[in-house]
């Protein structure tokens, strides 16, 4: 699998990830643990301020978008994740 995944938490902090996380910003994989999403989107148009966790609260929806993760551009995916309820719970980033 080449496939960086990352599970990110309602408050956005960096909850689990898959060993393609930190060969994909080259970081021990461990070392991205508990960090927020928007400190390792390094392009101004994902900051905490336009980040694209914004858009799946008030739309459910999953989305795809193009952001510098550290020197890199990459299409990342971020998809909901509801629990049993339907509410949002946490969210899933594939890149």
């Amino acid at each position: 699998m080449s496939e960086g995944i990352a599970l990110v938490s309602l408050d956005c902090r960096i909850i689990g990830v898959n060993h393609c996380v930190g060969a994909i910003l080259g970081l021990d994989s461990g070392a991205v643990l508990g960090r927020k999403y928007c400190e390792l989107a390094q392009d101004e148009s994902n900051t905490c301020e336009n980040c694209p966790l914004d858009q799946i609260r008030s739309t459910g929806e999953p989305i795809e978008t193009q952001c510098g993760l550290y020197s890199e551009d990459r299409i990342v995916a971020f998809h909901p994740v509801c629990d049993q309820a339907g509410r949002l719970a946490a969210y899933v980033l594939r890149s």
